[in-house]
């Protein structure tokens, strides 16, 4: 039977005999449990003691400005670049890990009450459980000015633009016209000028754009400070573009008895240069002076001195050139020939409810070419007056304006002056 097994008469157990443990065994076990136990009282030590730690490239900022300018009417004058060292206390896992950032480091001019120089605490915060040590900077002295509002002008700067020939920048508007900027007295006082520029690449006609503002000091350098503000920040500007040209001045003779072409013309100046809206100046192809000659005793020579401007439509300048002009004017072979009309001879025109009868003659002066003149005759003119339009001179008298006319083969000569003829009205 087997040893392993049991007998019917009663159980017997057998177990395998048990190895004996080797010594190395024990020794490990002993080590163990002292590392694990040096552990423990290491970590109980490490993080239990108070540690310091120097933390640098802490920014200090500045807080209550807002309630400074409310309350003391008070405004710093530039903003502050400044990092300080901070010594920190703790436990040795807390403070390690801390970064500057984790540090805030303030000024709070909020209570400041005078201006000029004030020497003001530097306030430096920890996460919970962490001490301030100790501070490489204290406190900072700072300026603050009076706080103002300064009304400016907006002014429009162009750059970077390409004109084709005959093009020039005209008027440049700008709304708003004027802009509020506030800050330190100190500063604003040196600003006198709100800018907006614009880049223009290539012009081809007028431009409307928006642009943001910008200040600059009347030194021409650009206010970087920060507490300087503008109540706006974009402008919108409408810019004129013009067009020069040079063109002719002429001389037109409105009368309708000779040309400018059988004249002889001198002009003081022959030329001009005027400037304005490019539609307007395209359609302008010379300056024309309108004379009528019939005004004039053309046997001498007409000198009239005239201003330019009227001549040109709203909107057009002149850019070059004198504004006015001289005119000289001579039609050759020239006389007169004076044709006297007797009372008889006055054809009146009637008007209902009366009767106007001419009292007296006229003797009319007629000007023109010297040839037409020599063989006119009297009974190629006729003279005329009208009912309708009798009235009183300066003596009293009832007279009526004398109109003549000339015979179809007569041209080339005009009345000199004007003429009238007394009458005599019945009712």
């Amino acid at each position: 039977m087997d040893k392993n097994t049991s007998s019917k008469s009663g159980e017997q157990l057998f177990l395998p005999p048990i190895k004996k443990k080797k010594p190395y065994y024990y020794i490990v076990i002993v080590s163990a449990f002292l590392g694990a136990l040096i552990l423990w009282f290491y970590v109980i030590g490490y993080d239990t003691a108070i540690f310091e730690r120097e933390i640098p490239g802490v920014s200090v900022t500045i807080t209550g400005i807002d309630k400074l300018r409310e309350n003391k009417q008070f405004m710093i004058t530039e903003d502050i670049n400044i990092e300080i060292s901070v010594t920190i206390a703790g436990k040795r896992s807390e403070i390690n890990n801390l970064k500057a950032e984790d540090l805030t480091a303030m000024i709070d001019v909020s209570e400041v009450d005078k201006a000029g120089y004030n020497d003001i605490d530097i306030n430096v915060t920890a996460p919970n459980g962490i001490g301030i040590k100790a501070q490489s900077l204290i406190s900072v002295q700072l300026y603050l000015d009076e706080f103002i509002l300064k009304t400016v002008p907006v002014s429009v700067i162009t750059s970077d633009y390409i004109l084709p020939e005959g093009l020039k920048i005209g008027q440049k508007d700008v709304n708003p016209v004027v802009v509020t900027v506030e800050g330190p007295k100190s500063e604003i006082d040196k600003i006198n000028s709100a800018y907006v520029e614009l880049s223009l690449g290539e012009v081809t006609g007028s431009i409307t754009a928006y642009g943001p503002m910008f200040l600059k000091y009347d030194n021409g350098e650009p206010v970087t400070n920060k507490y300087v503000k503008l109540n706006k920040e974009d402008a919108y500007v409408y810019i004129s573009v013009e067009k020069e040209k040079t063109v002719p001045v002429k001389i037109a003779l409105t009368g309708g008895i000779f040309t400018s072409e059988s004249a002889v013309i001198t002009l003081s100046q022959e030329y001009i240069t005027i400037s304005g809206n490019i539609n307007l100046i395209d359609s302008i192809s010379q300056v024309t002076i309108n004379l009528d000659e019939t005004a004039y005793d053309l046997r001498d020579t007409i000198k009239e001195t005239l201003f330019l401007r009227p001549l040109l439509p709203a909107g057009v300048e002149i850019v070059s050139g004198e504004v006015q002009i001289t005119a000289e004017i001579k039609i050759p072979d020239i006389t007169k020939k004076k044709f006297s009309v007797s009372v008889d001879e006055i054809n009146v025109t009637q008007i209902d409810g009366a009767n106007i009868i001419p009292t007296s003659g006229v003797t009319v002066t007629v000007v023109g070419n010297r040839e037409i003149l020599s063989g006119m005759m009297k009974d190629q003119i006729t003279a005329s007056i009208d009912a309708a339009g009798v009235f009183f001179d300066d003596d009293g008298n009832e007279v009526a304006y004398v109109d003549f006319t000339f015979a179809d083969e007569i041209y080339g000569v005009y009345v000199y002056g004007e003429y009238t003829v007394r009458v005599d009205s019945q009712q």
